[in-house]
């Protein structure tokens, strides 16, 4: 017997944002407060982040306020949200960085295909 799921009718439509060039596959509210998305133009909005050179199919907010990107080129990449730039590119990654966690100790979980992996900063 498969579950329904439901969605909470207690949420209504406040706005729709449009204007990225290419389908949008991931989202993470900054610390300031502002919305970052990835997407299929290989890139980050906030600012015009560009660095990647796939898809960005995943973002998360370190714990200083840094943003991780994670995308099909198989690259990590950390970036200053206060001036836009690009602070290190974590490479070696065996296949698409799909999703990116921050974990509450600091450390950055990442998935690939049917693996997970822990990376700690050192």
């Amino acid at each position: 017997m498969q579950k329904k799921i439901r969605i909470n009718s207690n949420f209504s439509l406040k706005m729709s944002l449009h204007g990225q060039s290419s389908e949008v596959l991931s989202l993470a509210v900054l610390n300031n407060g502002l919305l970052a998305s990835g997407s299929k133009d290989n890139g980050c909005e906030i600012m015009t982040l560009n660095g990647h050179s796939d898809w960005v199919f995943s973002l998360a907010v370190l714990k200083n306020g840094d943003l991780a990107s994670g995308s099909a080129d198989r690259k990590i990449k950390i970036w200053n949200t206060n001036n836009g730039s690009e602070k290190m590119t974590l490479n070696g990654h065996l296949h698409d960085v799909r999703s990116l966690a921050v974990l509450n100790n600091g450390d950055l979980a990442k998935t690939f295909l049917t693996s997970l992996m822990i990376l700690k900063e050192k």
